[in-house]
C-alpha cells in the first residue's frame, strides 16, 4: 500500500488502524491481530517490525477473502 511504500511510521499506523478495525468488524480475528501487532510497532516508530509483519497480513486478508467468497 501506499502507506507502506512511504515508510512514514505514522501513515503506517493510520492505514494498519484502519484495517484492523475493517477486519473485527468482517469477523477476521486473525487480521486484527496483526495489524493491532503492526499498529503498536508503527506507533512505537519501528517501520522494520512494521514490513517484517505485512507478508502475514496480505496473507490473513486472502484467506479472508478467499472465506467470504466461498460463504458468497
Amino acid at each position: 500500500t501506499k502507506a507502506m511504500q512511504s515508510g512514514d511510521a505514522e501513515e503506517m499506523a493510520f492505514a494498519v488502524h484502519a484495517m484492523k478495525g475493517s477486519a473485527m468488524s468482517i469477523g477476521s480475528p486473525r487480521l486484527a491481530a496483526i495489524c493491532l501487532r503492526m499498529e503498536t510497532a508503527a506507533r512505537d516508530g519501528d517501520v522494520n517490525a512494521v514490513e517484517a509483519d505485512w507478508p502475514a497480513a496480505q496473507q490473513a486478508y486472502a484467506a479472508l477473502i478467499a472465506k467470504l467468497e466461498e460463504e458468497a
